[in-house]
């Protein structure tokens, strides 16, 4: 089940990938951490989506398919204790996709405080709202293009329909992603090299993540991708 890259795009459709920030002028072509001065190591190299609204809540049915996908890219090698203590580090405030919409972050629903939002891969906080995942992609990811323009339409997994099962969508690049991360290690000592790297979480297997949307298109500005040829190698990382 554990999926590795190169990777290879689809056969068919127009396809897009997400440029790394090395490639974007929003960036002064370098890695995010130069421009943020973070001299902690690296950043989540996400890319933000238009369109509203900017965090999409998780049912149940989403939040075990996302879970599962982690858990198919484990392919056994971690517990299930273990799995649910990435689970909490992949989606835990701060970490880019679920910021002030997590199972850790405290919030008010019809007048009742809670401690977090509603998590049910680890059956706390029933009562609140689901977690909500915000439109985001990430660099080296890429995706099927429905439209261009100075803002390109793309396939994203519906909302609005039940969730697929894992085996039907898995291996599929331009739906599963890759939670990757901007750095250019030792910056503030000379060091020139960019990369876009794994999440941590699962180590060299990386984090996959849901391309998902209430109505099953995504939109991202068109300085933010590149063309990519169908049927060949590609991989989200540089390393």
């Amino acid at each position: 089940m554990t999926l590795l890259p190169p990777f290879i795009t689809p056969v068919g459709g127009r396809l897009i990938q997400f440029k790394n920030d090395n490639e974007l002028e929003m960036f002064n072509f370098k890695s995010r951490v130069v421009g943020k001065n973070y001299k902690n190591g690296a950043l989540p190299s996400t890319v933000i989506l238009t369109g509203k609204p900017d965090f999409i809540s998780l049912t149940r049915e989403w939040q075990e398919l996302w879970f599962e996908a982690i858990k198919w890219q484990a392919g056994g090698r971690y517990t299930q204790e273990q799995l649910l203590d990435i689970w909490k580090s992949v989606t835990m405030h701060s970490r880019a996709f679920t910021d002030r919409h997590s199972w850790d972050y405290p919030n008010e629903y019809r007048g009742v405080h809670y401690n977090g939002f509603r998590d049910y891969i680890l059956g706390i906080n029933i009562l609140s709202r689901d977690i909500s995942q915000r439109r985001l992609s990430c660099s080296g990811n890429i995706a099927v293009m429905i439209s261009g323009g100075n803002k390109v339409a793309f396939k994203a997994l519906d909302l609005s329909n039940k969730a697929p099962i894992i085996d039907k969508i898995w291996g599929n690049h331009t739906l599963i992603w890759w939670a990757t991360e901007s750095d250019r290690p030792n910056w503030y000592d000379g060091g020139r090299k960019d990369i876009t790297g794994r999440w941590p979480q699962l180590g060299e297997l990386g984090v996959p993540f849901l391309n998902i949307s209430p109505r099953g298109i995504n939109y991202v500005s068109n300085n933010r991708v590149r063309k990519i040829v169908g049927n060949t190698l590609f991989s989200p990382y540089t390393i």
